[in-house]
């Protein structure tokens, strides 16, 4: 049946959709390549989605098939049919003017400057653009610090590729046709800001790039974007929709609907982080469900806090992230010298600036890099009081002043403000706690009337929305942070945050373990009202904790997983509360960690753990500033280790920016240094900490065309991009090893960093396609066509080369090649995935096939065919170095996939190579989503953390150790401690456990779907000729509690004689047949009930069922994790399961 059009679309026929095709295909950019939909839809002014749609034979926007036409030369008479064009177009609705009503109706930015006083400043935090994460290079994580208030977030595994100013992302990611964006940040970091000023440009006159639709997440409570467009948005439209009506007709929903289908809306959605969903579930993944149907049509902007998105970044794998970047010290003086300029107080600014300058005032400068606490700063500045040293000092300060603001509007006692401040504390307390926003219903339970009309009057609550189901109105504080800092207000105690029960900490609190609540700690602990012996009480707590999960007592671990997570916020917490007795020792021994130490009894300089070590050095500039530069000065001059210098000048850099002792110290390195690795990490470690460093570029450059180690040229071409973006010297030199050096790989090396320094840039652009074209050496032609990556996403003419090689090239390898660089460059390309697909099956070379299902992966997440190759691979292959890069290719393929999850614990556990371990265990990190799978991987894995692993197998040990360590970062405490001690399976008391070293815990869990095979593999003679082994699959039972015909025919299946009296009906008339054979036949009869996890979703056995069963007697058990189970049980998860069965099998045959 043909779609249904609506009159304002318009649909290309059979002849226009060849038509269109022969036009694209007559196309050619300036440098001679074929148009793609993007340069069509770019030219057209339109989404790339709809020129698809449009080629498709699917219908659009009149006015986008019009200037889709026009962008190929064509006449839309020759693509439609007439009776379309003459159907008159629907022009009832002026969009523009409608969107352009709700963003003053219904604005985004919730100002932090600009009231009270204040100040609008046209002044932006810059915006970094993330690289993503198939593109990062682990061996290239330099940890950044994470610097409280400057650099206190991170996305975890990922750098800045690019810094944007507001010309530049409006020119070169709103105005051009791409993917959806996502601005993350700190909290009051210019999320609210950015957001707003897109759709501000977007709504500019006569622009045409988009109709914004801004939607505040806070406000959906409980309904879908589409519930919300249809039910809120365009209820709240009416007035300049249709100013009779009074409620929303279908006829108009269907116009909304069109809209969309245009491809030119764009939905703006601010805060996911404010989203209220089901603790299961992620605000990220709430909305990537929802971005569906016409919803999905629009291009999409989100807003969400740092730690929210880095802890679900992978919901929303089509959005390009960019990070509010914090001012840095040029910045924060524009800032000031605008905001007192228009103030009309220049002198005013002149003196704060010179205030911050002072050398003691490297905490507050640090703290006012974040644009909310600047406007702060700026709002209660007088001259004649000195600055805060705290965040909580200057949210205190910003409190008083409040008042006074409003003391001539709002006239107030001193004891009507105390108490209205206790109010707003115990409010924002109990919403936090509730997870909850602030219903009118709460703020009235809460406060009080007078309390919460008097909070409204001053402005410290504001009405934000209305509950859709309920019309209850809804508030919020003048800004988040704000309510986490009247939350700290109301905490009495250290203990409401921790209160540690050994042994049953179900029954404690540990809030230190949980993220959302550090920035309350950290203001508690910076509080006036707070008594000084509370917050050494608590800061003692925190660092004599001890978690009761594994002894360690090892030269490179001394603590346990949790006591490290609570000893590194006693770090953070000193920053706060400067007269700790114990700052000293916390910074000594977070140096220690980060750094290493020199082990007298060795006589060598001993390291950390890599997890413990970058978990140190990023707390370290959230610790008392001052004494960490003094500790790292004192480690660069007396460390002979160059590794170590290297990361203390590096620390010490992004510590303090531009400190000589860390520069001088990095320079030396890159001129003296033998290590050629070294060198490349400190030239771009320069880079970061003083950009534009020569020195740093030239080292870069001079191991691109001189390092004998192919590796670090390669990471010195990628370096580049951290330091020398636009630096003429360096494209100059690399444009000059293009052209005149005889090595292709150094012609490609050099290709790579003009890439990426160079975006766009001709010279690097034509250089890759003429090496692809013209060079005789398949392989360069593939390293060419790779490297167009970087600066050609998409690029049709690297996806044709790619494709020609794995269909036309005779050599294995190049085909192998091909396929990676499929992954990386042609994401959702049909033509690929089809490729792909027909190599993964047809190749005989496992080798081949696992890179071609890890790239299947990469361009078309999830795939089945992918999964299953790559899963099957670990399974059967026996060369070590294919399963290493099986597990490796998973972690782009496999995400939350539970048979992926079993065999990457299978190969920690039970392989001997050094590498494939360390890549299952690091592939297991990113496909890990649930608690469940996390508390499932500790419970399997923690015995290898073993003194006897420790000394016999170490790579085992370590491997297990960072995969638990990430584990421990996301699960509560409680749920870790219950993993660590109490493994969710039942074993039989009389079997003995093993150490799983040789066998891991969960592999017969990924072969549960072979377990009969497995079962009678590994029975020995004497048992095979002993045991009837009868294996019955439970996701097979029709009647769950009376399943006697699926169990007696797995009997006749297993070889056991028929019943004289015909097919059993009852449970008791089985029980009869099966003691007949315990009595009379040759072998023991074992009934073996599991559910293969390859049939139909497990449902577990009827307790109506086990219960009969359980009066049966003899040799009867259950593989299962079901609980009160009347029988012997075994779980599929439990270490050495089929050893365990064997054992239980031999002392029935013994006991018989």
């Amino acid at each position: 049946m043909g779609e249904t059009r609506n009159r304002d679309t318009l649909q290309a026929h059979a002849e226009g959709k060849l038509l269109l095709k022969t036009a694209k295909a007559g196309k050619r950019d300036e440098n001679g390549k074929l148009w793609t939909y993007l340069d069509i839809a770019g030219e057209a002014g339109v989404s790339e989605k709809t020129v698809k749609r449009f080629f498709g034979g699917e219908s659009v926007d009149r006015d986008s098939a019009i200037a889709i036409c026009q962008a190929l030369g064509l006449e839309v008479t020759e693509i439609v049919d007439q009776s379309q064009l003459n159907s008159p177009p629907d022009n009832s609705i002026d969009w523009h003017t409608v969107c352009h009503a709700m963003l003053e109706v219904q604005p985004i930015r919730r100002q932090a400057t600009g009231r009270h006083g204040g100040h609008e400043i046209k002044i932006h935090v810059p915006l970094g653009l993330v690289k993503p994460c198939r593109q990062a290079k682990r061996d290239e994580q330099f940890s950044p610090m994470a610097a409280e208030g400057t650099q206190q977030y991170r996305l975890s595994e990922k750098e800045i590729e690019r810094q944007f100013e507001e010309s530049e992302f409006f020119k070169e990611v709103i105005q051009k046709q791409g993917k959806n964006l996502a601005i993350v940040g700190e909290p009051g970091a210019g999320k609210s800001t950015w957001m707003d000023c897109i759709a501000r440009h977007l709504d500019r006159e006569g622009n045409p790039h988009g109709f914004p639709i801004c939607i505040p997440l806070g406000n959906l409570q409980g309904k879908t974007l589409e519930e919300y467009l249809r039910q809120i948005w365009l209820k709240a439209a009416l007035p300049d929709l249709d100013a009779g009506a009074v409620e929303v007709k279908p006829a108009l929903e269907a116009k909304l609907v069109q809209l969309f289908n245009s491809g030119k809306v764009w939905l703006l959605l601010d805060g996911a982080d404010e989203m209220r969903v089901a603790e299961s579930n992620s605000p990220l993944k709430e909305i990537a469900n929802q971005l569906i149907g016409w919803v999905a049509l629009a291009r999409v902007a989100i807003s969400c806090r740092l730690n929210v998105w880095v802890t679900n970044d992978k919901a929303l794998r089509d959005f390009q992230t960019y990070r509010t970047l914090n001012f840095d010290e040029a910045g924060v003086a524009d800032f000031i010298e605008q905001w007192f300029t228009e103030a009309g107080k220049p002198e005013l600014g002149e003196k704060l600036q010179a205030k911050l300058a002072e050398l003691e005032k490297d905490r507050i400068r640090d703290l006012v890099k974040n644009p909310l606490r600047l406007s702060l700063l700026c709002e209660t500045w007088d001259d004649k009081k000195d600055l805060p040293e705290t965040k909580a000092g200057l949210y205190q300060r910003f409190r008083e002043n409040f008042y006074n603001w409003k003391k001539d509007e709002f006239p107030i006692t001193r004891n009507q403000r105390q108490e209205l401040n206790a109010q707003l504390a115990k409010l924002a307390l109990a919403a936090l706690e509730r997870k909850m926003p602030l219903r009118e219903s709460l703020c009235y339970e809460v406060m009080g009337e007078d309390c919460f009309k008097l909070a409204q009057d001053l402005g410290w609550l504001n009405l934000v929305y209305r509950n859709a189901e309920t019309d209850e109105p809804v508030y919020a504080f003048y800004h988040l942070t704000f309510q986490e800092y009247f939350a700290a207000l109301a905490v009495e105690g250290w203990h409401y945050f921790f209160t540690h029960v050994p042994d049953h900490p179900q029954q404690g609190i540990y809030r230190i373990f949980e993220p959302q609540w550090k920035e309350v700690i950290l203001l508690w602990l910076g509080g006036v009202e707070v008594l000084a012996e509370q917050k050494e009480e608590f800061i003692t707590a925190l660092v004599e904790f001890k978690d009761g999960c594994g002894e360690w007592n090892y030269i490179d671990i001394d603590q346990g997983l949790y006591e490290f997570q609570a000893y590194f916020l006693a770090a953070a917490g000193i920053s706060e509360f400067c007269q700790s007795s114990k700052s000293e020792e916390i910074v000594r021994k977070i140096v220690k960690w980060g750094f290493g130490y020199f082990n007298i009894e060795k006589q060598q300089w001993q390291t950390l753990l890599d997890p413990i070590a970058e978990a140190a050095r990023k707390v370290l500039p959230q610790t008392r500033r001052s004494k960490a530069i003094s500790a790292l000065v004192e480690l660069i001059g007396n460390t002979e280790s160059e590794s170590t210098r290297y990361w203390a000048a590096y620390s010490l850099g992004k510590i303090d920016p531009g400190n000589e002792t860390a520069i001088s110290a990095l320079v030396e390195l890159i001129g003296n240094c033998g290590d050629e690795e070294t060198r490349r990490k400190a030239a771009i470690g320069l880079g970061k900490i003083d950009p534009g460093n020569e020195t740093g570029i030239r080292g870069l450059v001079d191991l691109i065309g001189n390092c004998g180690n192919e590796t670090n040229r390669i990471f010195a071409a990628i370096g580049l991009d951290k330091i020398a973006i636009g630096n003429e010297t360096a494209i100059r030199s690399l444009v000059d090893l293009i052209g005149n050096f005889g090595d292709n790989k150094t012609r490609f090396f050099a290709a790579i960093g003009l890439g990426k320094i160079a975006i766009g840039n001709e010279t690097a652009i034509t250089a890759l396609v003429e090496l692809i074209g013209n060079c005789g050496d398949e392989e360069t032609r593939f390293f060419a066509a790779y490297s167009l990556r970087e600066i050609a996403i998409d690029n049709e003419t690297a996806i044709t080369a790619l494709v020609e090689l794995i269909g036309n090239c005779g050599d294995e390898k190049n085909r192998i090649l091909a396929a990676i660089g499929l992954g990386e460059i042609a994401i959702g390309n049909e033509t690929a995935i089809t490729a792909l697909v027909e190599l993964i099956g047809n190749c005989g070379d496992e080798e081949t096939r696992i890179l071609a299902a890890g790239s299947l992966g990469k361009i078309d997440p999830g795939n089945e065919t992918a999964i299953t190759a790559l899963v099957d691979l670990i399974g059967n292959c026996r060369d070590n170095k294919t399963r290493w890069k099986a597990a490796d290719s998973l972690e782009n393929t496999a995400i939350g996939n539970e048979t992926a999850i079993r065999a990457l614990v299978e190969l920690i556990g039970n392989y001997k190579s050094d590498s494939t371990p360390w890549m299952a265990a690091n592939s297991l990190k990113k496909i890990l989503v649930t608690e469940k799978q996390m508390a499932g991987v500790v419970s399997a894995l923690k015995d290898f953390l073993s003194n006897e692993t420790y000394e016999n197998n170490f790579d085992r040990f370590e491997n297990c150790y960072k995969l638990i360590w990430h584990c421990a970062q996301i699960l509560p405490y409680p749920v870790f401690y219950e993993a660590w001690h109490h493994p969710p399976h039942k074993s039989h008391p009389e079997v003995a456990e093993t150490t799983g070293v040789g066998f891991c815990a969960g592999i017969q869990q990924r072969n549960l779907a072979e377990l009969p095979q497995l079962l009678n593999a590994a029975l020995v003679s004497e048992l095979i000729d002993s045991v009837q082994l009868i294996c019955t699959d439970g996701s097979n039972f029709f009647d769950k509690d009376n399943p006697v015909l699926e169990i007696y025919d797995a009997m006749l299946d297993s070889g056991c004689p028929e019943r004289p009296n015909g097919y059993p009906t009852k449970i008791a008339e089985l029980k009869l047949y099966y003691k007949s054979l315990c009595r009379n036949g040759k072998k023991r009869p074992i009934l073996l009930f599991y559910e293969n996890p390859a049939g139909a979703p497990p449902q577990g056995f009827s307790e109506i069922f086990l219960n009969a069963l359980s009066k049966f007697d003899g040799g009867i058990c259950l593989v299962s994790d079901q609980t009160n189970i009347p029988l012997q049980s075994f779980s599929p998860n439990q270490p050495n399961l089929i050893e365990d069965i064997v054992g239980w099998i031999r002392r029935i045959v013994m006991e018989s």
